[in-house]
């Protein structure tokens, strides 16, 4: 199970240029006006407002923040939710490259998204762009450890309101990075055996009802192509059901299946030696029906 820490994330209303701190972010547009206090700073070549495009400037004090980050989105007219999402995702990366503790970031407005939709799309981007495997290194120094831990997403208006929508991207994260750290997991360690007790884990915490099933009982309801391919491992196989809430006439059931195999073995006497390492990601599937029960539940 993930123990992974999320950002600390608060959205507050105010102007983010008059903000403090190590590092204000905006994310523009082609065409977006720059802040008149850094206008002199930056030429018209140095930001566009481009996708991708990204500046830093050291204010010098004409400003609270130390730092003004500029990241550009491309067109307006073609903004949407992954466009924001990948601007958050850049952003975070700048702030976890400078070292820092902390940062802001003004919620850019648009005209085709609410402002529910900006917000989950900037805290996806922001927190699972931090994301980062370390579990089985050893001999990490103290810049391999660092950590943004707080984030200020600067609205105009309804805070309160969109603060929800933070913890909703937050429980998304969280049901990603499970994934994550499952599928990046080594396979003498992420076996099925173990994702029985994962599943076990998510049941206990989140009330979801859970069945195993492991080599007798596959045995005795006729389970015969799991068995057949789990013959091919010293693994017993796992069979895993999670159910939430009960059938209803007025509402469809949703069954999300997933299969996978711990470390694909098959056809291994021709396959290229450089591809072996990601045989380990053929259990994507059903890691994925986990972190989707995980989070739908919470």
């Amino acid at each position: 199970m993930s123990k992974k820490q999320l950002m600390h994330i608060k959205v507050l209303e105010g102007n983010a240029l008059e903000k403090d701190g190590h590092l204000v972010a905006l994310a523009l547009c082609v065409g977006d006006p720059k802040p008149d206090a850094i206008e002199p700073m930056i030429d018209d070549h140095d930001f566009t407002g481009s996708d991708r495009d990204m500046v830093l400037v050291y204010t010098h004090g004409v400003m609270m923040a130390q730092r003004l980050l500029l990241a550009g989105m491309g067109q307006r007219a073609n903004l949407d939710t992954e466009i924001i999402r990948q601007a958050g995702a850049r952003i975070a990366q700048k702030a976890h490259s400078l070292k820092l503790p902390q940062f802001a970031l003004r919620v850019p407005s648009s005209e085709k998204l609410s402002p529910s939709q900006v917000i989950q799309a900037l805290v996806e981007g922001v927190q699972l762009s931090l994301y980062r495997y370390v579990d089985l290194k050893t001999n990490l120094k103290a810049e391999d450890m660092h950590r943004v831990e707080y984030l200020e997403l600067i609205v105009e208006r309804d805070a309160e309101k969109l603060q929800q929508q933070v913890d909703r991207a937050q429980v998304i994260a969280r049901g990603v990075m499970l994934a994550r750290d499952l599928v990046n997991g080594p396979p003498n360690l992420i076996t099925p055996t173990r994702l029985g007790h994962v599943a076990q884990d998510i049941g206990i915490s989140t009330g979801m009802r859970v069945k195993v099933m492991g080599r007798p009982e596959l045995e005795s309801e006729g389970f015969g192509g799991l068995l057949a391919v789990a013959q091919g491992s010293e693994q017993p196989p796992r069979f895993i059901c999670m159910e939430h809430g009960k059938a209803r006439d007025d509402v469809a059931t949703i069954c999300l299946v997933g299969k996978g195999i711990t470390f694909d073995t098959g056809g291994i006497s021709i396959k290229p030696a450089a591809g072996m390492d990601e045989m380990k990601s053929d259990m994507g599937g059903p890691l994925r029906c986990l972190a989707q029960c995980k989070l739908s539940v919470s």
